[in-house]
Protein backbone atom coordinates (compact mmCIF):
# COMPACT_ATOMS: atom_id res chain seq x y z
CA UNK A 1 0.00 0.00 0.00
CA UNK A 2 3.04 2.32 0.37
CA UNK A 3 4.07 2.09 -3.33
CA UNK A 4 4.14 5.57 -4.86
CA UNK A 5 5.78 5.07 -8.26
CA UNK A 6 5.76 2.06 -10.60
CA UNK A 7 7.89 2.21 -13.75
CA UNK A 8 7.92 -0.95 -15.90
CA UNK A 9 8.33 0.83 -19.23
CA UNK A 10 10.38 -0.36 -22.20
CA UNK A 11 10.47 -4.02 -21.39
CA UNK A 12 8.84 -7.01 -23.07
CA UNK A 13 6.13 -7.71 -20.57
CA UNK A 14 3.14 -9.58 -21.95
CA UNK A 15 -0.36 -10.26 -20.72
CA UNK A 16 -2.79 -7.80 -19.21
CA UNK A 17 -2.62 -5.02 -16.65
CA UNK A 18 -3.26 -6.73 -13.34
CA UNK A 19 -6.38 -5.49 -11.50
CA UNK A 20 -4.47 -5.67 -8.22
CA UNK A 21 -2.89 -2.33 -9.09
CA UNK A 22 -6.17 -0.80 -8.01
CA UNK A 23 -5.34 -1.80 -4.43
CA UNK A 24 -2.14 0.23 -4.37
CA UNK A 25 -4.00 3.31 -3.26
CA UNK A 26 -0.85 5.38 -2.68
CA UNK A 27 0.29 5.18 -6.30
CA UNK A 28 1.03 8.54 -7.89
CA UNK A 29 2.77 7.40 -11.08
CA UNK A 30 2.30 4.28 -13.23
CA UNK A 31 4.42 3.89 -16.37
CA UNK A 32 3.76 0.75 -18.44
CA UNK A 33 4.77 2.20 -21.81
CA UNK A 34 6.47 0.28 -24.62
CA UNK A 35 5.70 -3.29 -23.65
CA UNK A 36 3.54 -6.01 -25.21
CA UNK A 37 0.58 -5.65 -22.90
CA UNK A 38 -2.81 -6.78 -24.14
CA UNK A 39 -6.36 -6.94 -22.83
CA UNK A 40 -8.45 -4.13 -21.40
CA UNK A 41 -7.61 -1.37 -18.95
CA UNK A 42 -8.98 -2.47 -15.55
CA UNK A 43 -11.79 -0.28 -14.29
CA UNK A 44 -10.49 -0.62 -10.73
CA UNK A 45 -7.68 1.80 -11.57
CA UNK A 46 -10.29 4.47 -10.98
CA UNK A 47 -9.77 3.84 -7.25
CA UNK A 48 -6.30 5.40 -7.39
CA UNK A 49 -7.30 8.83 -6.16
CA UNK A 50 -3.69 9.99 -5.79
CA UNK A 51 -2.65 8.95 -9.28
CA UNK A 52 -1.04 11.79 -11.22
CA UNK A 53 0.57 9.98 -14.17
CA UNK A 54 -0.77 6.96 -16.03
CA UNK A 55 1.21 6.01 -19.11
CA UNK A 56 0.27 2.82 -20.95
CA UNK A 57 1.29 3.98 -24.43
CA UNK A 58 2.84 1.79 -27.14
CA UNK A 59 1.20 -1.48 -26.18
CA UNK A 60 -1.59 -3.57 -27.69
CA UNK A 61 -4.37 -2.73 -25.28
CA UNK A 62 -7.93 -3.39 -26.41
CA UNK A 63 -11.42 -2.35 -25.41
CA UNK A 64 -12.71 1.04 -24.41
CA UNK A 65 -11.29 3.72 -22.15
CA UNK A 66 -12.84 3.22 -18.71
CA UNK A 67 -14.91 6.19 -17.60
CA UNK A 68 -13.80 5.24 -14.06
CA UNK A 69 -10.48 6.98 -14.74
CA UNK A 70 -12.38 10.23 -14.19
CA UNK A 71 -12.33 9.33 -10.48
CA UNK A 72 -8.56 9.88 -10.46
CA UNK A 73 -9.06 13.54 -9.66
CA UNK A 74 -5.32 14.28 -9.37
CA UNK A 75 -4.49 12.93 -12.83
CA UNK A 76 -2.01 15.21 -14.58
CA UNK A 77 -1.02 13.05 -17.55
CA UNK A 78 -3.08 10.34 -19.25
CA UNK A 79 -1.18 8.69 -22.11
CA UNK A 80 -2.91 5.80 -23.86
CA UNK A 81 -1.55 6.53 -27.33
CA UNK A 82 -0.43 3.87 -29.82
CA UNK A 83 -2.68 1.04 -28.73
CA UNK A 84 -5.78 -0.59 -30.25
CA UNK A 85 -8.37 1.03 -28.03
CA UNK A 86 -11.87 1.37 -29.46
CA UNK A 87 -15.19 2.92 -28.53
CA UNK A 88 -15.78 6.57 -27.82
CA UNK A 89 -13.89 9.04 -25.65
CA UNK A 90 -15.70 9.13 -22.31
CA UNK A 91 -17.44 12.42 -21.53
CA UNK A 92 -16.34 11.92 -17.94
CA UNK A 93 -12.72 12.74 -18.80
CA UNK A 94 -13.82 16.36 -18.88
CA UNK A 95 -14.15 16.18 -15.10
CA UNK A 96 -10.38 15.89 -14.48
CA UNK A 97 -9.52 19.35 -13.14
CA UNK A 98 -5.74 18.83 -13.01
CA UNK A 99 -5.29 17.18 -16.39
CA UNK A 100 -2.43 18.72 -18.36
CA UNK A 101 -1.84 16.11 -21.08
CA UNK A 102 -4.49 13.93 -22.74
CA UNK A 103 -2.77 11.69 -25.25
CA UNK A 104 -5.07 9.26 -27.08
CA UNK A 105 -3.61 9.31 -30.60
CA UNK A 106 -3.09 6.28 -32.86
CA UNK A 107 -5.88 4.07 -31.62
CA UNK A 108 -9.20 3.01 -33.12
CA UNK A 109 -11.42 5.41 -31.22
CA UNK A 110 -14.72 6.38 -32.78
CA UNK A 111 -17.55 8.79 -32.07
CA UNK A 112 -17.44 12.54 -31.63
CA UNK A 113 -15.07 14.72 -29.65
CA UNK A 114 -16.81 15.31 -26.31
CA UNK A 115 -17.80 18.88 -25.59
CA UNK A 116 -16.83 18.28 -21.97
CA UNK A 117 -13.14 18.43 -22.91
CA UNK A 118 -13.66 22.17 -23.02
CA UNK A 119 -13.81 22.05 -19.20
CA UNK A 120 -10.15 21.00 -18.96
CA UNK A 121 -8.88 24.47 -18.16
CA UNK A 122 -5.34 23.30 -17.35
CA UNK A 123 -4.84 21.17 -20.44
CA UNK A 124 -1.67 21.98 -22.36
CA UNK A 125 -1.64 19.14 -24.90
CA UNK A 126 -4.52 17.31 -26.60
CA UNK A 127 -3.55 14.49 -28.94
CA UNK A 128 -6.44 12.74 -30.71
CA UNK A 129 -4.88 12.13 -34.12
CA UNK A 130 -4.91 8.83 -35.98
CA UNK A 131 -8.32 7.56 -34.88
CA UNK A 132 -11.76 7.25 -36.48
CA UNK A 133 -13.39 10.25 -34.85
CA UNK A 134 -16.15 11.95 -36.81
CA UNK A 135 -18.44 14.96 -36.54
CA UNK A 136 -17.38 18.56 -35.99
CA UNK A 137 -14.88 20.15 -33.64
CA UNK A 138 -16.82 21.36 -30.59
CA UNK A 139 -16.52 25.14 -30.17
CA UNK A 140 -15.86 24.36 -26.49
CA UNK A 141 -12.29 23.36 -27.40
CA UNK A 142 -11.67 27.06 -27.98
CA UNK A 143 -12.26 27.64 -24.26
CA UNK A 144 -9.09 25.75 -23.30
CA UNK A 145 -6.89 28.83 -23.10
CA UNK A 146 -4.10 26.77 -21.54
CA UNK A 147 -3.54 24.70 -24.71
CA UNK A 148 0.04 25.40 -25.66
CA UNK A 149 2.05 22.34 -26.68
CA UNK A 150 -0.27 20.87 -29.31
CA UNK A 151 -3.79 20.29 -30.55
CA UNK A 152 -3.69 17.27 -32.85
CA UNK A 153 -6.88 16.14 -34.58
CA UNK A 154 -5.23 14.87 -37.76
CA UNK A 155 -6.01 11.64 -39.62
CA UNK A 156 -9.60 11.26 -38.51
CA UNK A 157 -12.96 11.61 -40.26
CA UNK A 158 -13.86 15.01 -38.85
CA UNK A 159 -15.93 17.36 -40.96
CA UNK A 160 -17.70 20.71 -40.94
CA UNK A 161 -16.43 24.26 -40.61
CA UNK A 162 -13.67 25.13 -38.18
CA UNK A 163 -15.15 26.90 -35.15
CA UNK A 164 -14.02 30.50 -34.93
CA UNK A 165 -13.50 29.94 -31.18
CA UNK A 166 -10.23 28.13 -31.93
CA UNK A 167 -8.82 31.60 -32.56
CA UNK A 168 -8.90 32.08 -28.77
CA UNK A 169 -6.02 29.61 -28.29
CA UNK A 170 -3.42 32.34 -28.17
CA UNK A 171 -0.72 30.12 -26.60
CA UNK A 172 -1.05 27.24 -29.05
CA UNK A 173 2.16 26.31 -30.88
CA UNK A 174 1.24 23.23 -32.93
CA UNK A 175 -2.13 22.73 -34.63
CA UNK A 176 -2.60 19.59 -36.75
CA UNK A 177 -5.85 19.23 -38.71
CA UNK A 178 -4.63 17.39 -41.82
CA UNK A 179 -6.29 14.41 -43.48
CA UNK A 180 -9.88 15.06 -42.46
CA UNK A 181 -12.95 16.29 -44.34
CA UNK A 182 -13.15 19.88 -43.09
CA UNK A 183 -14.57 22.46 -45.47
CA UNK A 184 -15.36 26.16 -45.71
CA UNK A 185 -13.01 29.03 -44.98
CA UNK A 186 -10.38 29.18 -42.27
CA UNK A 187 -11.81 31.69 -39.77
CA UNK A 188 -10.24 35.13 -39.67
CA UNK A 189 -9.98 34.71 -35.89
CA UNK A 190 -7.00 32.44 -36.59
CA UNK A 191 -5.00 35.62 -37.22
CA UNK A 192 -4.81 35.82 -33.41
CA UNK A 193 -2.84 32.56 -33.16
CA UNK A 194 0.46 34.39 -32.96
CA UNK A 195 2.25 31.60 -31.06
CA UNK A 196 1.78 29.06 -33.87
CA UNK A 197 4.90 27.31 -35.10
CA UNK A 198 3.18 24.62 -37.20
CA UNK A 199 -0.29 24.80 -38.76
CA UNK A 200 -1.13 21.82 -40.97
CA UNK A 201 -4.50 21.71 -42.75
CA UNK A 202 -3.44 19.65 -45.76
CA UNK A 203 -5.84 17.32 -47.55
CA UNK A 204 -9.16 18.77 -46.52
CA UNK A 205 -11.66 20.84 -48.51
CA UNK A 206 -10.83 24.36 -47.38
CA UNK A 207 -11.45 27.35 -49.63
CA UNK A 208 -10.85 31.07 -49.59
CA UNK A 209 -7.98 33.22 -48.33
CA UNK A 210 -5.82 32.36 -45.38
CA UNK A 211 -6.05 34.75 -42.43
CA UNK A 212 -3.45 37.49 -42.34
CA UNK A 213 -0.91 35.87 -40.03
CA UNK A 214 2.80 36.29 -40.89
CA UNK A 215 3.54 32.74 -39.69
CA UNK A 216 1.43 31.34 -42.54
CA UNK A 217 3.71 33.06 -45.05
CA UNK A 218 6.70 31.14 -43.69
CA UNK A 219 5.16 27.67 -43.65
CA UNK A 220 5.88 25.12 -46.41
CA UNK A 221 3.31 24.39 -49.10
CA UNK A 222 2.93 20.87 -47.72
CA UNK A 223 0.97 22.33 -44.78
CA UNK A 224 -1.75 23.55 -47.15
CA UNK A 225 -1.69 21.14 -50.10
CA UNK A 226 -4.77 19.12 -51.01
CA UNK A 227 -7.13 22.09 -50.60
CA UNK A 228 -7.91 23.28 -54.13
CA UNK A 229 -9.65 26.46 -52.99
CA UNK A 230 -7.08 27.84 -50.53
CA UNK A 231 -5.20 31.00 -51.43
CA UNK A 232 -3.45 33.94 -49.84
CA UNK A 233 0.25 33.07 -49.57
CA UNK A 234 2.92 33.10 -52.28
CA UNK A 235 3.09 29.32 -52.59
CA UNK A 236 -0.67 29.02 -53.19
CA UNK A 237 -2.80 30.28 -56.09
CA UNK A 238 -3.63 33.97 -56.00
CA UNK A 239 -6.96 34.91 -54.50
CA UNK A 240 -9.48 36.19 -57.03
CA UNK A 241 -10.84 39.47 -55.68
CA UNK A 242 -14.32 40.59 -56.75
CA UNK A 243 -14.93 44.30 -56.32
CA UNK A 244 -18.32 45.87 -55.72
CA UNK A 245 -18.28 47.36 -59.26
CA UNK A 246 -17.53 43.93 -60.72
CA UNK A 247 -20.42 42.46 -58.81
CA UNK A 248 -22.73 45.31 -59.91
CA UNK A 249 -21.66 44.88 -63.54
CA UNK A 250 -22.22 41.13 -63.41
CA UNK A 251 -25.53 41.62 -61.66
CA UNK A 252 -26.65 44.18 -64.30
CA UNK A 253 -25.63 41.90 -67.16
CA UNK A 254 -27.50 39.04 -65.55
CA UNK A 255 -30.63 41.16 -65.19
CA UNK A 256 -30.38 42.36 -68.78
CA UNK A 257 -30.00 38.81 -70.02
CA UNK A 258 -32.99 37.71 -67.96
CA UNK A 259 -35.17 40.58 -69.23
CA UNK A 260 -34.13 39.86 -72.81
CA UNK A 261 -34.99 36.19 -72.44
CA UNK A 262 -38.40 37.03 -71.00
CA UNK A 263 -39.07 39.48 -73.88
CA UNK A 264 -38.24 36.80 -76.45
CA UNK A 265 -40.57 34.32 -74.73
CA UNK A 266 -43.41 36.87 -74.60
CA UNK A 267 -42.93 37.86 -78.24
CA UNK A 268 -42.95 34.23 -79.28
CA UNK A 269 -46.10 33.56 -77.29
CA UNK A 270 -47.87 36.54 -78.89
CA UNK A 271 -46.90 35.34 -82.36
CA UNK A 272 -48.17 31.83 -81.65
CA UNK A 273 -51.46 33.17 -80.26
CA UNK A 274 -51.92 35.53 -83.25
CA UNK A 275 -51.31 32.75 -85.76
CA UNK A 276 -53.67 30.49 -83.85
CA UNK A 277 -56.48 33.05 -83.82
CA UNK A 278 -55.98 33.82 -87.52
CA UNK A 279 -56.11 30.11 -88.32
CA UNK A 280 -59.29 29.63 -86.31
CA UNK A 281 -61.01 32.56 -88.00
CA UNK A 282 -60.02 31.26 -91.41
CA UNK A 283 -61.43 27.81 -90.67
CA UNK A 284 -64.60 29.37 -89.30
CA UNK A 285 -64.99 31.50 -92.42
CA UNK A 286 -64.62 28.45 -94.64
CA UNK A 287 -67.30 26.55 -92.78
CA UNK A 288 -69.78 29.49 -92.76
CA UNK A 289 -69.63 30.29 -96.49
CA UNK A 290 -72.17 27.68 -97.63
CA UNK A 291 -74.64 28.79 -95.00
CA UNK A 292 -74.31 32.40 -96.08
CA UNK A 293 -75.11 31.48 -99.66
CA UNK A 294 -78.41 29.92 -98.55
CA UNK A 295 -79.64 33.33 -97.60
Amino acid sequence: HGLIELDLSQNQFQGGIIPELGKCISLQSVNLAANNLTGEIPRVLGALQHLEIFNASSNSLLGSIPSDLANCSQLFQLDLSRNSLSGSIPDELGRLPQLNQLLLSDNQLTGIIPQTLGNLTRLSELQLGGNNLFGEIPPDIGQIGSLQMALNLSFNRLTGDLPSELGNLALLEYLYLEENAFFGIIPQTFASLKSLIVFNVSFNHFTGPLPNLPTFQQMPTSCFMGNDGLCGIPTLPACMSITASDFTSKETNSIQQTVGAIAVVIAGAITVITIGIWGCLRRSATKLTPLEKRF
